[in-house]
């Protein structure tokens, strides 16, 4: 998912936004039989962002971007259920 935001996919009812809206929406829906209280984390981990430029800088580039998105989809959804 992080990846399909960094791209600049955003959740829609077309093609990959719509893919990406069902990987939001399964997540979320698994986290909750699980019991977890959101499937987004809001700390999410650093992986990819080593600090000296290498790994996956373009994930550390959209950090905020992605986790807003990911977080109005499953509030979205949050509201549809």
């Amino acid at each position: 998912m992080t990846f399909l935001v960094s791209e600049g996919i955003t959740p829609s009812n077309e093609g990959r936004g719509y893919v990406l809206r069902r990987l939001i929406r399964r997540a979320a829906q698994h986290g909750l039989r699980i019991g977890m209280e959101c499937a987004v984390p809001r700390r999410p981990r650093r992986r990819g962002d080593r600090g000296d430029g290498g790994g996956l800088p373009e994930l550390a580039e959209h950090r905020r971007e992605i986790r807003q998105v990911l977080t109005a989809e499953e509030e979205r959804f949050g509201e549809t259920l």
